[in-house]
């Protein structure tokens, strides 16, 4: 049956319409497009037509205007290729089958399109030609004139084989070419025998799998291989170096190159978990021993191909690995890169881009990668609900000794940390009759061969196989798998995964064999969920569908998996089971024959191994020529430089503050200016350990020396995690990614050269160890240019380095905002004022690469430095702390001015001289010189000093620690290689002196626009360009006071209440003596927090109120009492018995349900998990609960509009509306809708009394996803949450994609106002209320962004009080301001516990 086509709304905003007009000008020359008509579109496949409420429902679903009625129009449709599913469509299809529209089988959207020139000529897909590429992702999208095939299915295809019996090898190496295969000879020689022994031929099936998880991707070949240098045997492989590192310092490692991720201790805390054995879902706090995964991924060829899903899918797959350590483990926190080639912004092309060949036609351009790249990747994490905390963004390209040098292959990392419990680090054996399991997603015809694809150097390949390479990314069913997971650890030692591996590079085939590979597997192809009926055996066993997992469990465990499944809507299927033969056998019942059928030794065994025998390229390197350099000219160059400059556009657009435990993020300051270099977690909600991570590379400098770039890469990594409180240096972890372009001329050498220093050298003697990390090895870009040139860009080696920790006090951490107005900043100069310029970001911008460069020359000084800045962080004598990287010490002086909007006179008397100079600060002042200044002498004197990128620290300290500050860094033997350089002021100007003249001053809003103006260029080019411009304005706003902090409320009261509240016996801080301050109690009663708790009562009998007088209380109204607020608070002090219950509302998709939680119990209530499938299978009734919270995240995706289709799921219901509507008309209720729970609740108010003048929530008015740490204030209003609390200005998270308050169609703005329905509004920094970007994030009216009902007892907002009820979650607090446990948004669940109280 043909496709039922509905019409909907225009597809794009005016913004977006003039920009995609531009682009598709620019790129026809035959025509002049006048008019770009274009309306999203969407098809329903059904086998019948539909009756009249489907259709209406269909319509309202999908917010359908009319059927289609544009076919006598002209034009052409851009939809997901035939053949494919996308992941809008996985999602829509769930929502209307959870409306009960059966009857449609499958919904998929897409846009027609009708261009009109000048003339009125209406133009076709042939007029457009290459200028369709504008207009669609060629590997994910097609365009088509023709749609009524877009549901057709077809008849499986069988397998093939190669007649290798009939015609010999020459039929392998055919088919090697013709399926890209990317074997070597050797492996195919191997194969030849292993078949010719079987007597048979090969099917491609089997070709395919070995193929895949024996590719450079999955097998690491090069790292494994033999290896001669210059004609020298080495005696190691370089994954036995890197193994070394392990070898000689083990200590703090749990799980080293055996699983999917690294694993460390972490620290003793409570998991917050949902009670999964008595059928309560009751949260609840388990004690554990958390332990640390850490890894790092990278998916550079496919976000070369189509950045959006490239990236995100890269993210997708090491959140996956994360999940599938040991039998399960638990996302927390990621870290995001890129390297691309120059970016050449329109109308902001620097003078370092200098055009060197034609971009290759079929990759994406550096600033399309930096455009889509980073949204794929950030909307991943944030519809998954994991926070993206640190990371960085380079370009290189140049041309150096004959040779382009770039990253038109851009690196792609995606990385992160997560916790599991330490009894499940390990994988248990799997025994025979284990059945095997897939957890997740559907086979698609997608990725296939990918993980071989990505092997080959990009360009090298065909368009077919570069399609291969890419997938889609479906989030949301990654969240439901990783619920299913998080339900298995909640079960303890009853966890009935006995092994679990994510499925990613390799498809089925990769993840299969490798799970059975001890035992063997029989398989059932047909059982495996599949969307395509027309895939062959090869492509369902082969696909890289995305968002898959595999595990074993025992057939006496199969049901209670599957009713966690069922729970959470997750597709589960049995695939097969362990055998003890050895072999792989996968069976088709459908041709009834096996596929694949072969000895598991042939595919994982003995396979050929590698000689690499490689020669070193020995170069010349002209000299930095730095005469013609102007000091005020270098300064502005090094500010824009990329990977110097304001990075916002990259971080506003990713969560930072889901989970409830991100204790430091990117963002620093009242101005939340991003220079943090380290990432903070703690390790639960109620802890002050926690873990830290953060990244180093220095890739330019491996065109000078490989070797040292390595070494500048893990001391860079070291010198920004040192800001965390981590204790010893032997805690780090690192993860080393390695990239190069094998078989490229020296670069092999390279790779082994650094391997070996970083090892058997450096790593040894700093102490640390590598138990996790990556390689791609094909970094180069070959093509032909438009006059048939061949062309080739080659990328230098790079190493990317992460770290990871525990951290010993996540309140400790410095940040690099300068705090004080009349402090001193110091450096501590590891590069011993040798100030080598070469691969700095100064050479750089000159079109340059210099020759000498900088080291880690000493290990023993580099210990030396670490350990004394921790033992200062201890003694909290660091103000503000920024390593020394990207752009050398003026970059960090004018990063650190520039956040804490501070003035600084820096003097470079001890600095210039180099080596010359040495350090005598005890008896220095700020302001002696040895000697008059020399104004015979040029300014580029002063070069190294400023722009060499040595490695090192500034900190600022109060003048009057001086002394002690010096004793600390001479204990550790550092005192030597240390500088008092200047001071700050409060004037806000950057001062640069040398021997008494000044040499440069510039104001702090001049060198701060400079560093922003490259953020406000790439957000104009990808989000509305009225409010980037808004944004990069306001920092001429010098009267802009940044975060505001004015509670009207008493925070001591806030801090009593939740001790008082406190459900926990006294006597559990003594079971685990190891415990490290695991809860809030624990933190102000050992270590001062900041806040005196002196009660006038008597604490035991408070601890013991709850047995002699719950009986009583629950008896007596607030009236009797003579102090009501006082009855209140004893109410609470019950509550360890007598807990009202919150049903902790969510859906699939959401992801804010741990926090939320949390916060809830903090308050007094016992939190319970409720999902839709709960109340649809009546397990679970509302008349049970005192509260419900609908709670943030992304409901199916949010693919129907915000929080819709969740919301009509209960709409369309009957006997769920009533349920509901019966809940909120009970006057001893309360309810909370909080980010998508706010949309979502808004659209039933319908049935909620009181609430039917509220809005609908749409797209932001930047058109994109808003993070940030937003100022409100709190309106009067009848709101039982706000009680007490009106009139405070507050700062509180923000993360929404459609958070704009539109009253056009629904609602009535002038009544909620009047009536005192607004409980909360944006303001500026001066405390107005806005409609300015960023202070107004969504563009609501009036700042309007929280919403109650005349009596007050439901509230919807956008922001998320529940990642602010703690201090330590505060982005930004001053040093004087909630300085104890409580963060300023706990008053709030308190107000609703005083609520229940009184109800």
């Amino acid at each position: 049956m043909q496709p039922i086509i509905l019409q909907g709304r225009q597809a794009f905003s005016d913004f977006r319409l003039t920009a995609l007009k531009n682009a598709l000008n620019d790129a026809i020359a035959a025509h002049d497009i006048a008019a770009i008509d274009a309306v999203e579109v969407y098809f329903i496949e059904s086998a019948h037509p539909l009756d009249d409420q489907t259709t209406e429902r269909a319509f309202a679903l999908l917010a359908a205007e009319q059927h289609f009625a544009r076919a006598n129009e002209g034009g052409f449709f851009v939809t997901p290729r035939k053949g494919t599913i996308s992941p809008w469509s996985s999602k829509a299809t769930d929502i209307f089958h959870n409306c009960g529209l059966d009857a449609i089988a499958r919904v998929e959207r897409g846009i027609h399109f009708i261009l009109t020139t000048e003339d009125g000529l209406v133009l076709s897909m042939q007029d457009l030609g290459l200028a369709l590429l504008a207009l669609h992702d060629r590997m994910t999208e097609a365009v088509y004139d023709d749609v009524s095939d877009f549901f057709s299915h077809f008849e499986p295809a069988p397998f093939r084989t190669v007649p290798l019996m009939a015609e010999g090898p020459d039929a392998f190496y055919k088919a090697n070419i013709d399926w890209g295969l990317a074997m070597s000879p050797d492996e195919i020689d191997y194969l030849v025998a292993a078949y010719q022994k079987m007597e048979r031929d090969p099917t491609d099936a089997e070709l395919v799998m070995f193929s895949q998880v024996n590719s450079e991707h999955c097998r690491h070949k090069i790292f494994n291989a033999d290896w001669i240098v210059d004609g020298e045997k080495s005696e190691l492989s370089l994954f036995s170096m890197i193994r070394n590192t392990h070898k000689l310092n083990p200590e703090g490692t749990l799980s080293a190159y055996a699983d999917n991720c690294g694993v460390i201790p972490g620290a003793p805390a409570d998991w917050w978990e949902v009670n999964q054995q008595d059928g309560s879902f009751a949260y609840q706090k388990t004690p554990s021993q958390l332990d640390i995964l850490c890894k790092v991924e990278t998916h550079n060829h496919p976000t070369a191909i189509s950045p959006f899903p490239g990236a995100a899918t890269g993210v997708g797959g090491e959140i996956r690995d994360e999940g599938a350590t040991g039998i399960g483990g638990r996302p927390k926190a990621g870290i995001s890169a890129f390297m691309v080639s120059n970016l050449e912004v329109p109308g902001y092309q620097q003078p370092w881009e200098k055009h060197i060949a034609e971009h290759p036609s079929r990759m994406a351009s550096p600033m399309d990668i930096m455009l889509e790249g980073p949204i794929g990747g950030a909307a991943f994490g944030n519809e998954f609900g994991r926070p993206q905390l640190c990371g960085m963004f380079r370009t290189l390209q140049l041309e150096h000794n004959g040779q382009h040098r770039g990253y038109h292959k851009p690196i792609m990392v995606a990385g992160g940390m997560g916790n599991m419990k330490r009894e499940h680090v390990d994988k248990k054996p799997i025994p025979p009759t284990a059945l095997i399991l897939q957890l997740g997603g559907p086979a698609m015809k997608i990725g296939l061969g990918g993980g071989a694809a990505s092997s080959i150097g990009a360009g090298s390949q065909s368009e077919a196989l570069d399609f291969d390479s890419v997938q889609r990314g479906n989030p949301e069913m990654e969240r439901r798998c990783q619920q299913v997971i998080d339900g298995c650890i909640a079960l303890g030692a009853d966890n009935p995964m006995l092994s679990i591996h994510d499925i990613g590079a390799g498809g089925l085939s990769n993840g299969l064999p490798e799970l059975v590979e001890a035992t063997g597997g029989r398989f059932h192809l047909r059982n495996i969920h599949n969307e395509d009926s027309s895939m062959s055996p090869m492509e369902i066993w082969c696909n890289e569908s995305q968002e898959r997992y595999v595990m074993a469990v025992m057939p006496d465990r199969i049901e209670a998996f599957k009713a966690l499944c069922e729970r959470e809507r997750c597709p589960v299927a049995i695939v097969g089971e362990a055998t003890n033969d050895g072999q792989l056998a996968l069976e088709d019942s459908h041709f009834e024959n096996n596929p694949i059928d072969m000895d598991m030794s042939v595919l994982l065994g003995k396979t050929p191994k590698m000689l690499k025998d490689v020669t070193r390229l020995v170069e010349d390197h002209a000299e930095l020529d730095v005469s013609e350099i102007q000091l005020p000219e270098a300064i502005d160059r090094v500010l824009r430089f990329p990977a110097v400059a304001n990075k916002s556009f990259l971080i506003t657009i990713a969560d930072r503050s889901i989970t409830g435990m991100v204790a430091r993020d990117q963002m620093v300051g009242p101005w939340q200016t991003p220079v943090a270099d380290v990432a903070v977690t703690a390790t639960s909600m109620d802890s002050t350990t926690g873990e830290a991570m953060a990244m180093g590379e220095r890739t330019p400098i491996a065109i000078l020396n490989a070797a040292a770039s390595g070494r500048i890469a893990i001391g860079e990594c070291l010198t920004n995690i040192a800001s965390a409180y981590v204790g010893k240096i032997g805690n780090i972890k690192l993860s080393a990614n390695w990239m190069v372009a094998a078989g490229e001329p020296g670069e092999d050498a390279n790779l082994y050269d650094t391997v070996k220093t970083v090892g058997m050298e450096i790593c040894p003697a700093l102490g640390i160890c590598i138990p996790v990390g990556k390689d791609s090895m094909s970094m180069r870009t070959s093509w032909k240019d438009s006059s048939g040139q061949d062309q080739k860009q080659v990328s230098p080696l790079s190493l990317m380095v992460s770290g990871f920790s525990s951290v010993e006090d996540v309140r400790k951490t410095a940040t690099p905002d300068l705090k004080s107005t009349d402090s001193a900043l110091m450096l501590i100069d590891l590069g011993a004022g040798k100030n080598r310029l070469g691969g700095s970001t100064l050479a750089q911008v000159y079109n340059q690469i210099g020759n000498s460069c900088p080291d880690l020359d000493d290990p023993e000084k580099f210990v030396g430095f670490f350990n004394a800045i921790q033992e200062l962080l201890a003694e909290g004598l660091i103000l503000s702390y920024h390593d020394r990287g990207d752009g050398g010490l003026l970059a960090t002086i004018a990063e650190m001015a520039i956040a804490g909007r501070k003035g600084v006179s820096l003097l470079l008397d001890k600095l210039v001289g180099g080596e010359h100079r040495t350090s005598n600060i005890e008896h220095s002042t700020l302001n002696d010189s040895d000697s008059k200044f020399d104004v015979g002498r040029s300014t580029f004197d002063v070069l190294p000093a400023l722009f060499a990128e040595e490695l090192g620290a500034v900190i600022e300290l109060d003048k009057s620690k001086l002394a002690a500050v010096m004793t600390i860094l001479a204990k550790h033997g550092v005192s030597d290689i240390t500088h008092l350089i200047g001071n700050t002021s409060a004037e806000p100007t950057l001062n640069i002196s040398l021997e008494g003249q000044e040499i440069y001053s510039e104001t702090i809003t001049t060198l701060n626009r400079a560093w922003s103006e490259l953020s406000f260029r790439m957000q104009a080019q990808r989000d509305n360009p009225a409010c980037a411009l808004e944004e990069y304005n306001s920092l001429l706003d010098e009267d802009n006071a940044g975060i505001l902090i004015r509670p009207t409320f008493d925070i001591n009261e806030v801090e009593n209440f939740q001790c008082i509240a406190r459900d926990v016996p006294r006597s559990e801080a003594t079971t685990r003596p190891d415990a490290k301050q695991t809860g809030p109690y624990d933190a102000l009663l050992q270590e001062n927090a900041g806040i005196q708790i002196k009660p006038s009562f008597d604490v035991d009998e408070v601890e013991n109120f709850d047995t002699a007088r719950s009986a009583q209380l629950q008896q007596a109204s607030p009236s009797e009492s003579a102090d009501p607020e006082s009855a209140i608070i004893h109410h609470s002090s019950a509550i360890s018995k007598n807990r009202p219950k919150v049903a902790i509302f969510r859906e699939q998709g959401i992801n804010g349900q741990n926090e939320m939680a949390f916060a809830f119990d903090r308050a007094g209530f016992q939190s319970v998990d409720v999902h839709m499938t709960d109340l649809l299978s009546g397990k679970v009734d509302l008349k049970d609960f005192a509260g419900l919270v609908a709670c943030g995240g992304f409901s199916y995706g949010d693919v129907l509009g915000a929080g819709s289709g969740w919301a009509k799921s209960v709409l369309y219901n009957q006997k769920l509306k009533d349920t509901f509507q019966a809940f909120f008309e009970r006057e001893n209720t309360f309810t909370l809708g909080v980010c998508n729970g706010c949309q979502m609740i808004s659209q039933l108010k319908e049935i909620i009394p009181g609430a039917e003048h509220w809005p609908q929530f749409k797209r932001n008015r930047s058109e994109q996803f808003e993070a940030r740490y937003s100022n409100v204030e709190i309106m009067e209003s009848p709101s039982i949450f706000f009680k007490g609390m009106a009139g405070s200005l507050l700062p509180i998270p923000v993360a929404h994609g459609e958070g704009r308050a539109d009253f056009t169609a629904t609602g009535d703005f002038e009544q909620c106002l009047t009536g005192d329905l607004i409980s909360m509004r944006y303001i500026d920094g001066q405390g107005e209320p806005t409609e300015q970007y960023p202070a107004n994030p969504n563009g609501s009216p009036a700042g309007t962004t929280a919403f109650t009902t005349t009596d007050g007892r439901a509230t919807i907002m956008m922001p998320h009080p529940e990642r602010c009820f703690r201090s330590v979650q505060m982005s930004y607090r001053p040093a004087d301001q909630f300085t104890g446990e409580a963060g300023p948004w706990l008053k709030m669940f308190q107000n609703a516990r005083r609520f229940a109280a009184e109800v």
